[in-house]
């Protein structure tokens, strides 16, 4: 009779709560959460070597101590919540809900109701001919597809199932397709002086820094180095989920020294927020961005009218890499300094940033005004 080292073990995931079980049973291999403890993956490793050496099949013995569908009838409508379940902790909370929202859809298609090893690459390629022809955009299919991918190579990782049906399906081309909406230096100057009190700091750092809005309205006075002029974006906080540190332009510096000097609420740990209600020391929000940003826009001479109606807080981000770009700088440094997801892969740059993206950074203070310019 096999042992239970020869059945199965008990190992962690690198950056996974919680203890799983590996079980190898006459040809059958299959990977499971065991527990919040390591004592709770025994007892469940333990129920289900009792029950195949008992004569029951491998598939009912785990579903039956997991309370999960088994790897041969899991369908992808059944495996989504499990895989969102195993992947939360990848995602901040505003990027997780989009996942959500994206697997939700594809859930509706018929071949989602089949089990995971019956679903064919044909399958997948009648579906997205069949949303391309209801008007969805290349570019939203492209990240369906995507978002199919990760959770098959989940299920394919925790045995649920044996291949992935779009590894190889090649994408639809998005060339040309680009969001070309930015501001130029004049316009983006003229927004930075339309901004009003409250907003105005957060404008300059958009334009400076080329962040995302979640990422500065989450800065804490420890991520900013006023001696080094740098400041940081923790993992935590960013989209890629990755820290990046990065320069401060001398106009950007000018700004947060100023809205460090006059903040109300002072915190020892540094733990207060960088972007503040003047006089108040409220927490500037994404919501009062929201509305600022309208109330900015008919105030500026400098934008013509009909672009105006397009402009997103997104826009400063874009603006900011497109008068990078403009000024010579390097589309790598321009990378490393947004945090762009796939030039982070490919580049496989530092947490900290290079000096040599200090000039490009040193070149945006010289196009962009600050809040006193």
């Amino acid at each position: 009779m096999a042992g239970r080292r020869a059945f199965g073990h008990i190992f962690k995931c690198p950056n996974r709560e919680g203890y799983y079980l590996r079980v190898e049973w006459r040809g059958v291999r299959c990977v499971r959460k065991g527990g919040a403890t390591r004592k709770q993956a025994e007892a469940k490793l333990a129920a289900i070597s009792v029950a195949v050496q008992g004569g029951k099949d491998i598939e009912d013995a785990l579903q039956e101590a997991s309370g999960k569908p088994s790897a041969s009838s899991l369908s992808f409508t059944q495996a989504a919540p499990l895989f969102l379940e195993h992947a939360r902790d990848d995602y901040k909370p505003s990027t997780f809900q989009t996942r959500i929202a994206r697997l939700r859809v594809i859930c509706r298609a018929s071949w989602a109701r089949k089990s995971l090893s019956q679903v064919k690459r044909e399958d997948i390629e009648r579906w997205r001919a069949a949303r391309r022809k209801e008007g969805a955009s290349v570019a939203t299919i492209n990240r369906d597809i995507s978002a199919i991918s990760r959770l098959y190579k989940w299920a394919c990782s925790f045995g649920y199932a044996a291949s992935n049906p779009v590894e190889r399906l090649e994408r639809y081309s998005e060339a040309g397709r680009e969001k070309t909406l930015f501001l130029d230096v004049p316009e983006a100057n003229a927004l930075i002086h339309a901004a009003d009190e409250a907003f105005k700091p957060l404008v300059v750092a958009g334009f400076h820094l080329g962040a995302r809005r979640g990422e500065m309205l989450s800065l804490r006075w420890r991520h900013i180095g006023f001696e080094k002029r740098e400041i940081t974006f923790e993992s935590a906080t960013t989209k890629t989920r990755r820290t990046r540190t990065i320069p401060m332009s001398p106009p950007l510096q000018a700004t947060l020294e100023a809205q460090y000097n006059s903040r109300k609420v002072i915190t020892k740990d540094g733990e207060g927020p960088v972007f503040t209600v003047p006089g108040t020391g409220r927490v500037y929000t994404k919501h009062m961005a929201r509305k600022a940003l309208p109330r900015a826009l008919r105030n500026c001479d400098g934008i013509a009218e009909d672009k105006k109606d397009q402009i997103t807080f997104h826009t400063i981000r874009h603006s900011s890499a497109t008068i990078l770009r403009a000024a010579g700088v390097d589309i790598a440094d321009i990378g490393r300094i947004l945090g762009h997801s796939v030039l982070a892969t490919t580049l496989r740059y530092s947490h900290a940033f290079s000096e040599e993206t200090r000039p490009a950074i040193d070149r945006l203070g010289e196009l962009l005004d600050g809040t006193d310019g």
